[in-house]
């Protein structure tokens, strides 16, 4: 607003708008009044004068007009803005008011503006404009600029000749080309950034490094963003300078807040503090190749000293007329320091050791240099009162000028990235770490090995080792651990969390540095509710993410709708659940009634949406216009309505307009416009979006099968020439092995086993910019067969407990949870853990103990990809157990989704070796299914024979201490096994309740078997229902049980053959541990012929065959019943070679061409028996010759038989 009216001066002070009336309104200090006008300016009508007012800031409710004032009349104020009496004054007494706002559904309206859903698609500011055809703009922060999409902001980095700058309010890290013209800043892709002081550079992993004073932390990332890392927080109070020592692999930095100088390796490991006592230590420089440091200290007697990198030899080097040495720089050409004082306002120069001290420039006043950089012949520094990068001659001082734009607003650090301004050479610690298994900190040009703090040296001068008893912290962020926990390295701790907060792990483990293996900041999080669902008719207000306790959601009913019932507030409260019921709308009488009815004949679509194939991450616009601009237009997808809003990232903008800001795999599907009169359907147009990730690519991956030592070759390529692609392999960048990568082809040599996985082919724009992936995978062929009786239930993890494995002969009958006292004495150790150790329960899954990592090595994890989970689609549905090389067993009903439906193959994923849910282990192995059998005779409305198989493929290679099958146990062993007092073990990752969420590590539990009678006499009729194929364990008081999430899991049991067995497989209950229910399991024994017929391995110990195998027929093994040895039929006949020994006891096995069967193409399958090899259709393909081999080993030996067939397909 210029200035109005003639006035000779215009003193406007605190400002607020009237969007309804279209009014501005405003204090004047010039004539001590408070008056309005339009938004241009005109049509000024004065509100109130109030004499000696001296106006701060203005503000609206309703029919007031409300204001503060400053001086002696300081306080807040209030009038009718129609008649101007003033109807408030509040003086706050000893406090000062200021600005002030007014917050009310009058002021703060439910509008639907397209950038309050999903910030519209732009990556950064999305802001109104009324030029745009969308209503709205997307526009980007200084070092970005908008990308040809509209939305996102990219910014164009280069990789060598930069100069690093970090800026204070800006929360960022710039960099600047110094081969451009126009020195402008380019911002760095980097997260999480909240006060940005020092930075340096690692020129050979090519990783920023800095400190941020507000938040804490040392960190580092790739100049693209990735790869972020926090490397220090623990002990960290004032961060301030950085220096990268790249040729010894170190990383140097100040603090002010603990008054020392610190090292660690560059992740942040093996901390040490080198020098302590200093006053406010701040800029850092290091000379790796002489082993020498230097830093300035800004306390109240100012220096500039030297060290050797360890810290020691320390010396003063500069002192006197010196005030505020804020920033410090090294030449290593010309061997000198050089360092800007802020108090005095100068840059210096002089040589290491301080001598030949000059001035080079004296600044004017209110001028603030913070941090110096050295290239070439010129000296460049950050100021913050310029606010901008400025240079001068390094050697006379001369030719000051600006570099680039002034467009910083507090620079701080600057950090030059070039040939010419890194060391170059090597030092005693830039080979093998200098020898050192610690610590090798440069000293000269020699080198000291040392230990990191908190360890010291052991009686061979090589091994660092703990020098005193570590504790993890017992009180953190917004809670506690629990009195009873021992917080000393590899203790459990459960965690209390302060009201509002819930622990974001079941326990945390407590490292060998003394820090928990969870960020503090994260173990109690603020209690969240789920997000809300908006119901029909609604129109939803604010109610964006994350919804923590107080969170508070508004809703409003369509036009044409009236509220009928429920509340149109919904607030979280401390326990995640939201108060209130949600709201009910209701079409109005009076608008149906003035609802047109009839369709227009004339109505056609002028713009029709159109079918797309689109990639992950994609903008999506859908158009839909109509002849006559008053119709109504209503958006569906698969049938469903979807409403003005935003749903599942669905943004439907205006009638005419909807939106994906970012496209993922749930989004597809079909999309129609439809346009209504009344409830009448006039016309509509529909179209198709397909989710295909290869839209980006010219060339994609395909799967290999490959044996070793062979080499292969991956090819992919980008759809646009100007794009790349990078590799990644089971989720990580690729590595460098025995592998080759040139122009976008990955080329594996002399393959190994450790080369088996996904592969991952990612597309990149020009900018660097993650487009699409495409995966392949690499398969090994023919993997050596492991006898999987010599490995079958062994546990390398294992600590042999006091309790005895021979069962006794007592039938449980009401069973009762084991008194807590007798528990270590009469119970099985389940895992390594000492039950004596401090924290420890006595027993859970639910009420169980967290098992030891590798104490079940057989347990598998079966997650399922689920789309309507936007933020993590993988979830975690059940348990298994494995076999063999190829074979899993878990229950049936695991098989399905929540629908009913079969799991997809490609939706399922099967990880083994796991045990910590937040992190991937390096035990672990994941593989995807690719054969799935239920039992043909499951039951989903009782659980009869829960029991399903999953076959993968590739195999196994080897097992693991983390990874090995369980045995199962014969028929005899079962049968006494079942007669007994025996307690089983049931491990898992279920929930501990039903209202819990999946336990972060595997628990464990000891469960007794109870008789027949009492299972069945626990069922209720409408409960379930207890069958012969079943058995039910547990405590008949509330104490212990499986529960959601471990399903599909062993009930298992250790013989005294040290071996572990599998009797069960958990089934389903009732609640999770309730008085009086227990759990209910699929009993293996019963199926074992079954899993035989599928040609899964059924192993158990050599000694447990000899001693408890079932009774077998002595006579020879054979053929009974045989087809002939030669068929010869013609090509679409039905066949079936039929195959049947003479011994219920033999397993059969089918081969193809002397190979054993294991993938049938459709219309070829081995019937349920396994006996018979069923051909809906012969063709000449199958012209083959097939075996039938059939296995027994008995107390008189293993005996093998087989029947060979010739098959010979003839034309039909």
């Amino acid at each position: 607003m210029t200035v109005p009216h003639g006035l000779p001066f215009f003193i406007p002070t605190g400002l607020a708008i009237d969007t309804e009336e279209q009014r501005l309104y405003y204090a004047d200090l010039s004539t001590r009044t408070i008056n309005k006008v339009d938004y241009f300016g005109n049509n000024k009508r004065q509100l109130l004068r109030k004499n000696g007012a001296i106006f701060f800031d203005v503000a609206l409710y309703k029919d007031y007009i409300l204001w503060t004032e400053d001086g002696g009349n300081n306080g807040i104020y209030a009038s009718n803005r129609h008649t101007g009496e003033i109807e408030l004054v509040y003086h706050n007494q000893g406090e000062q008011v200021y600005g002030i706002t007014t917050y009310a559904d009058t002021r703060q309206k439910i509008m639907h503006h397209p950038c309050r859903y999903q910030n519209g698609g732009c990556d950064q500011l999305c802001l109104s404009s009324s030029s745009s055809r969308q209503g709205f703009v997307c526009v980007c922060t200084l070092g970005f600029y908008l990308a040809d999409n509209g939305n996102s902001c990219v910014s164009n980095l280069v990789r060598d000749n930069f100069f690093l700058v970090t800026d204070t309010y800006r929360r960022a890290i710039f960099q600047v080309d110094m081969q451009s013209t126009t020195f402008e800043p380019k911002s760095l892709f980097l997260p999480s950034i909240q006060n940005p002081v020092a930075v340096s550079f690692d020129p050979i992993d090519r990783k920023v490094y800095w400190t941020d004073v507000t938040s804490k932390t040392l960190s580092r990332a790739s100049l693209d963003g990735n790869d972020y890392q926090v490397i220090a927080r623990d002990g960290i109070e004032g961060p301030d300078g950085i220096a990268v020592d790249s040729i010894s692999r170190l990383v140097y930095w100040t603090d002010f807040g603990t008054h020392g100088i610190s090292v660690s390796h560059l992740d942040g490991s093996n901390r040490k503090i080198l020098i302590r006592g200093l006053d406010k230590p701040r800029a850092l420089v290091l000379h790796p190749v002489e082993g020498t440091m230097f830093w300035t200290d800004c306390g109240d007697n100012a220096v500039i000293e030297r060290a050797f990198m360890d810290g020691t030899e320390r010396s003063i080097i500069v002192s006197g007329s010196l005030v505020w040495p804020n920033g410090l720089t090294i030449d290593y050409d010309g061997n000198r320091l050089y360092w800007c004082d802020a108090g005095l306002e100068r840059l210096e120069t002089a040589d290491f050791n301080g001598r030949d001290r000059r001035l080079l420039f004296t600044f004017g006043r209110n001028v603030h240099a913070y941090d110096v950089a050295v290239r070439g012949q010129f000296l460049y520094w950050t100021d913050w009162t310029e606010q901008s990068v400025l240079k001068m001659d390094k050697d006379t001082g001369s030719g000051i000028a600006t570099v680039g734009p002034s467009d910083y607003l507090r620079p701080n650090g600057i950090y030059m990235v070039s040939d010419d301004t890194l060391p170059s050479g090597d030092n005693q610690c830039s080979i093998d770490n200098g020898g050192c298994t610690g610590l090798c900190l440069p000293v000269g040009f020699d080198r000291n090995c040392t230990c990191a703090d908190g360890f010291q040296f052991d009686y061979d001068e090589t091994t660092c080792v703990s020098d005193q008893v570590t504790e993890c912290p017992r009180v953190f962020h917004n809670g506690f651990i629990d009195e009873s926990c021992d917080p000393r390295p590899g203790q459990f701790c459960d965690v209390q969390c302060h009201p509002g907060f819930s622990p974001s792990s079941d326990a945390i483990i407590c490292q060998a540095s003394g820090t928990w293996d969870l960020d503090v900041s994260r173990i109690c999080m603020a209690v969240q509710c789920r997000r809300l669902e908006t119901p029909p008719q609604v129109l939803l207000g604010p109610c964006s993410p994350p919804y923590n306790t107080g969170k508070m959601c508004t809703y409003s009913c369509m036009a044409g709708y009236t509220k009928t019932g429920g509340d149109d507030r919904r607030v979280c409260d401390v326990h995640g659940e939201w108060i209130g019921s949600p709201i009910r709308c209701e079409r109005d009488i009076g608008f149906l009634h003035w609802a047109p009815s009839p369709c227009n004949p004339d109505l056609v679509f002028r713009t029709e949406p159109r079918n797309l194939e689109v990639a992950e991450g994609d903008l999506i616009e859908l158009m839909c216009q109509v002849s006559d601009q008053d119709a109504t237009l209503t958006w569906f997808k698969d049938g469903q309505r979807l409403d003005s809003g935003t749903v599942n990232g669905i943004f439907v903008d205006q009638p005419n307009q909807l939106f994906i800001p970012s496209f993922n795999a749930r989004h597809e599907g079909q999309y129609a416009c439809v346009v209504f009169s009344g409830e009448r359907e006039c016309i509509r147009s529909e179209a198709n979006i397909t989710f295909n990730p290869r839209s980006y690519f010219g060339i994609v991956p395909v799967n290999a099968y490959v044996n070793i030592s062979d080499d292969h070759q991956f090819q992919c390529s980008p759809k646009v020439s100007t794009w790349s692609v990078i590799w990644e392999k089971d989720g990580q960048p690729l590595e460098q092995g025995n592998l080759l990568i040139r122009r976008g082809y990955l080329y594996l040599i002399n393959i190994r086993e450790e080369n088996e996985g996904k592969y991952t082919c990612v597309a990149r724009d020009q900018f660097g910019r993650t487009k699409g992936r495409v995966h392949a995978w690499l398969y090994l062929t023919d993997p050596p067969q492991i006898d999987i009786a010599t490995v079958c239930g062994t546990i390398t993890f294992w600590q042999e407990s006091k309790a005895q494995t021979t069962p006794s002969p007592v039938v449980v009958t009401h069973t009762e949870a084991p008194d807590p006292d007798i528990v270590a004495e009469s119970s099985i150790n389940w895992s390594s853990f000492d039950e004596s150790e401090p924290g420890r329960g006595s027993g859970r899954v639910v009420g169980g103990n967290t098992a030891n990592h590798g104490s079940a090595p057989y347990m598998v994890r079966i997650w399922e990809y689920r789309i309507e989970n936007a933020w993590d689609p993988w979830t975690f549905i059940c348990g298994a157990t494995l076999l063999d090389q190829r074979w899993i067993l878990t229950a049936a009903h695991c098989m399905f989704d929540r629908h009913g439906n079969l799991i997809k193959k490609e939706n399922m994923n099967l990880i083994f070796g796991d045990y910590n849910s937040d992190f991937t282990e390096e035990s672990e192995k994941s593989r995807q299914p690719a054969e799935m059998i239920v039992h043909e005779d499951y039951d989903m409305t009782n659980y009869d024979n829960d029991i399903a198989l999953i076959r993968i493929d590739p195999p196994l290679w080897e097992f693991t201490p983390y990874i090995r099958p369980i045995c199962l146990a014969p028929g005899v062993l079962v049968s006494r096994i079942m007669e007994t007092n025996i307690n089983g073990r049931v491990t898992g990752w279920g929930q501990e309740s039903l209202l819990s969420s999946t336990s972060r590590f595997m628990k464990e539990v000891e469960l007794p078997i109870v008789d027949r009678q009492t299972c069945e006499e626990s069922v209720d009729e409408d409960e379930g229902e207890f069958t012969d194929n079943m058995f039910c364990a547990g405590y008949h008081s509330a104490q212990q049980d499986t529960c959601t999430g471990d399903a599909g899991g062993p009930f298992a049991f250790r013989h005294d053959d040290g071996r572990w067995y599998q009797l069960g497989i958990v089934s389903w209950g009732v609640g999770c541990a309730e008085e009086g229910e227990y759990g209910f399991y699929t009993s293996v024994s019963r199926y074992l012929h079954w899993l035989r017929s599928k040609n899964v391995t059924v192993a158990y110990s050599p000694n447990v065959a000899r001693q408890f195998n079932e009774s077998r027929p002595s006579e020879a093994l054979a053929f009974t019943v045989r087809s002939p040895s030669t068929l010869t039929v013609a090509a679409g006949s039905v066949v079936d070679l039929e195959c049947f020994p003479n011994r219920d006891d033999a397993s059969v096995q089918w081969f193809v061409n002397n190979r054993p069967v294991r993938n049938l193409v459709e219309g070829v399958r081995i019937q349920s028996s396994g006996l018979v090899l069923h051909f809906d259709a012969v063709e000449d393909r199958f012209s083959r010759v097939y075996s039938c081999e059939a296995r027994v080993n008995d107390e008189n030996g293993e005996q093998v038989i087989r029947a060979n067939f010739q098959l010979q397909v003839t034309g039909a």
